[in-house]
């Protein structure tokens, strides 16, 4: 038990700090109107055409880029209109200042969808989606439907369609945990791992593949797992346990912490087609400290940790070292806190999120890489801990640690209003955006 508690311990060190300027929130969003959802000849009755109309909403009201636009009748008797031209009639929607508007109905068991570009006077059909009448099915469906909307418009991948790997422990009183997942909204949440012991800080490492630390054997090691497959099996072969998995994006380096020299150190495996190849080598060791949360930068350049070598928990960075034998100096990534843990490197490598203490409350902060500015992302009441990115470095998730119940966030650096995306009981944290 000794052992386990040294995962922990950084979380546990935080102390007070400085308060720092916040992101600047609320950047301009465009209004969107997109109307009610209404099936035609259909088996599909209207309470199931309102669960997936509001899983369109949310991914429109949540992707950085949009607002909704109110509902008004006489523009939802418009968009009823079957002639294409009359629904996007220009001046109806250049008078209320919408540049992009979407019709969609059912039609028998078809989802279509068009979308009006104001700007360009433009109606654009995207191809009808066959639902199953599943609705685990269907909302993801209607997940990449989103995103390839998204994609038209504005040039870029959307994240409607990704999905969030994190753990569950159904309550407190409960040791064991398993690893679940949701999509980027939290729906469709099912578990992945059966395993009935504690396992935590899950990675994906591909579409069926993922990694986690799992109290199997009498000490934590690093699995791996794969979907539909309820039960894992080890995957570093090295003594002591073995804490915070993360693997480069290449997915031949694989970093974790590992008490096989006594205390928590930083280690590194070499990977070959995703499987360990040679011994795991320690790379970074202080005297009595330990190490923890390792993060790779996207060009795998650099290693990101904490350490609390100073006293209090605090992130550090290495250079990723080669085959010599010189381990490489750590570099403190920043003066502002007393304390500071959970580091996630944006995909761009532009970003490192974090945790950080102020007030006697652990909140987000997002270091920039570029001129080394720290500014904090989370406000108000409720510890929040492990940020973690989307694909597009502009969202993150992160999960609260209060009470009898850890839930999950969804927040926009640029629009920083916290969603709550999980319910109901028992502790949901370390998420882990799947970047694939």
């Amino acid at each position: 038990m000794m052992i386990r508690c040294l995962f922990f311990l950084c979380l546990s060190l935080l102390t007070a700090e400085e308060i720092v300027v916040q992101l600047p929130t609320q950047k301009q969003l465009q209004p969107i109107y997109i109307s009610a959802i209404h099936a035609h000849n259909s088996p599909f009755d209207a309470k199931y055409c309102q669960e997936l109309e509001g899983i369109l909403l949310f991914d429109f009201e949540h992707n950085g880029r949009t607002h909704l636009m109110p509902r008004v009748p006489k523009y939802e008797t418009a968009l009823a209109d079957e002639n294409y031209q009359k629904a996007f009639y220009p001046k109806i929607w250049q008078d209320i200042s919408a540049p992009y508007v979407i019709k969609a109905k059912i039609v028998n068991k078809q989802l279509q969808t068009a979308v009006y570009l104001s700007a360009s006077s433009v109606i654009k059909h995207f191809k009808a989606i066959d639902l199953t009448g599943r609705l685990c099915d269907d909302r993801r469906s209607v997940h990449r439907l989103s995103d390839g909307i998204f994609q038209d418009i504005f040039k870029q991948q959307g994240i409607a369609a990704t999905k969030i790997l994190y753990a569950f422990q159904a309550t407190k009183t409960r040791s064991d945990s398993e690893i679940w997942e949701c999509d980027y909204d939290g729906g469709n949440p099912h578990p992945l791992t059966k395993e009935g012991v504690q396992s935590l800080t899950p990675i994906a490492v591909g579409d069926d593949h993922f990694l986690y630390a799992c109290y199997k054997s009498g000490q934590t090691k690093i699995f791996v797992g794969q979907k539909g497959q309820l039960l894992g099996q080890s995957f570093i072969h090295l003594g002591g346990n073995q804490f915070h998995p993360t693997i480069n994006k290449t997915k031949n380096l694989l970093a974790f912490t590992s008490d096989n020299q006594g205390r928590n150190d930083l280690f590194l495996q070499h990977l070959t087609d995703g499987w360990p190849s040679g011994k795991p080598k320690q790379i970074y060791a202080y005297p009595k400290s330990v190490t923890a949360s390792p993060a790779f930068s996207p060009d795998g350049q650099t290693i990101a940790f904490v350490s609390d070598q100073s006293g209090n928990p605090k992130i550090y960075l290495i250079d990723t070292p080669d085959n010599a034998r010189k381990r490489p100096d750590a570099k403190l990534l920043t003066t502002k806190h007393n304390s500071c843990v959970c580091p996630s490197w944006s995909p761009d490598g532009q970003k490192i999120a974090y945790t950080a203490k102020i007030d006697g409350v652990r909140q987000i902060w997002v270091y920039n890489v570029a001129d080394a500015f720290t500014t904090q992302l989370t406000t108000g009441a409720g510890n929040k801990e492990n940020p973690t990115w989307a694909p597009n470095s502009a969202h993150l998730i992160y999960n609260t640690t209060d009470g009898d119940v850890y839930d999950l966030y969804l927040v926009h650096i640029n629009n920083a209003k916290p969603i709550k995306i999980t319910s109901g009981p028992g502790f949901k944290h370390y998420p882990n955006w799947s970047q694939h």
